[in-house]
């Protein structure tokens, strides 16, 4: 069964970061790094999670898509971002 932070078989609740809201706008930490508007925010500074969005990412490029549109890119961390 699927929950907020239980994707079986592909994310479990050791790959979200500790849930907190983004509050503060002024702040790269809480807004990088906390829920936005309460979605499960997954932690990119895991090498698992970044290889399984890499992996998702080219097989996607396999299936012959051209280019990618990071909604929302300002709210993951600029190094993590780059490790994907």
């Amino acid at each position: 069964v699927y929950t907020k932070y239980q994707y079986p078989g592909l994310y479990g609740s050791a790959d979200f970061r500790t849930p907190c809201g983004v509050n503060d706008y002024q702040s790269a930490r809480n807004v990088q790094d906390c829920e936005l508007l309460g979605l499960a925010e997954l932690n990119t500074s895991l090498a698992t999670v970044q290889q399984k969005i890499a992996d998702y990412l080219i097989g996607l490029v396999r299936l012959g898509v051209a280019g990618f549109r990071i909604d929302a890119a300002k709210h993951m961390q600029p190094v993590e971002l780059d490790a994907i």
